[in-house]
């Protein structure tokens, strides 16, 4: 069996980007995804289990495999007895292993965005980090898989602008629009025979490490605002949320923060930073390193927080 167009995804937005393709008449003829087995022994949003059958429905074949590594004896037999034009790797939580690489005639693609331009900025968390380090914008890349990490050759790079405003979902989003306007240039240049790659620089780079849960501990006596807040909107949903911690009682999350521009107590400059010097409204005004932010989103009501100070 020869496949033209495979998808690799678990998520909901695979079922997003699946839903675009067909609409502009770019049905995939594939999606690899997990089986139900293994998606029982890793975290996976909420979506994945029915795309296997809406696939279906769809009239696109599906293969389920037992890991993301792709070592099982069933997934090297399925990608050894058929024949791949080209694949796009939507949510992967695993370097895609040579054994499938190489069976696809013209690869495998996927994206990549961060606040660098490649070769730098390659890792894990790169849109968190891309928020928590102020910037401006990510150079979202397009690029096709090698057994390395985010190394390979580059169809397309668009830079997406971050607004001041913008949460980690915002950014997502953004991302999740290119990718979908991208992939349809991608497939378009590989039906005509007009695939253009371009090869990174070689050079040293500067590489991002993985965030978990616990790195969005909220440090309000050794940070100024704008690192307060880069850190709420990198931590906000989907993820677990920037969170303070008041003596031995459950964390606190802020949800969204914005600098704190009105009248000013003079009472407030004897504060400590971390102190909540006033709480109304559903907000809490917390005193930072260099000026204040007020919460507008929190995981508690905020009244009762008034006058309590962070660790």
């Amino acid at each position: 069996m020869r496949y033209g167009v495979t998808i690799l995804g678990n998520h909901h937005s695979t079922r997003a980007l699946i839903t675009s393709l067909i609409a502009d008449g770019i049905k995939p003829d594939l999606l690899v995804t997990l089986s139900a087995e293994a998606r029982g022994k890793v975290s996976i949003a909420a979506g994945a289990s029915d795309l296997a059958d809406w696939c279906r429905e769809q009239g696109i074949a599906v293969h389920e495999c037992r890991g993301y590594r792709l070592i099982s004896d069933q997934d090297r037999a399925f990608f050894a007895e058929h024949q791949f034009d080209v694949g796009v790797c939507t949510d992967w939580q695993h370097l895609l292993p040579e054994h499938v690489l190489d069976v696809f005639a013209d690869g495998v693609f996927g994206f990549h965005g961060s606040l660098m331009r490649f070769p730098n900025g390659r890792g894990r968390s790169p849109f968190n980090w891309s928020l928590r380090l102020g910037g401006s914008s990510i150079f979202h890349n397009c690029f096709r898989y090698t057994t390395g990490a985010d190394d390979g050759e580059v169809f397309n790079t668009t830079e997406i602008p971050i607004a001041a405003e913008d949460q980690i979902a915002d950014l997502q989003f953004k991302a999740l629009m290119d990718s979908r306007i991208t992939i349809r240039r991608l497939l378009q240049a590989h039906r005509a025979g007009d695939l253009k790659l371009t090869p990174q620089p070689e050079a040293a780079s500067v590489w991002l490490p993985k965030l978990t849960p616990e790195d969005s501990r909220l440090q309000f006596r050794a940070m100024g605002v704008d690192m307060v807040l880069n850190l709420v909107r990198a931590s906000s949903r989907p993820f677990a949320g920037a969170y303070a911690q008041v003596g031995n009682g459950e964390p606190l999350r802020l949800w969204r923060a914005r600098r704190y521009d009105g009248p000013f107590d003079p009472a407030w400059d004897a504060a400590a930073p971390g102190t909540v010097v006033a709480a109304a409204m559903g907000q809490a005004l917390i005193k930072c390193l260099d000026g204040l932010v007020v919460a507008t989103e929190l995981s508690v009501p905020a009244e009762p927080l008034a006058g309590a100070r962070f660790d």
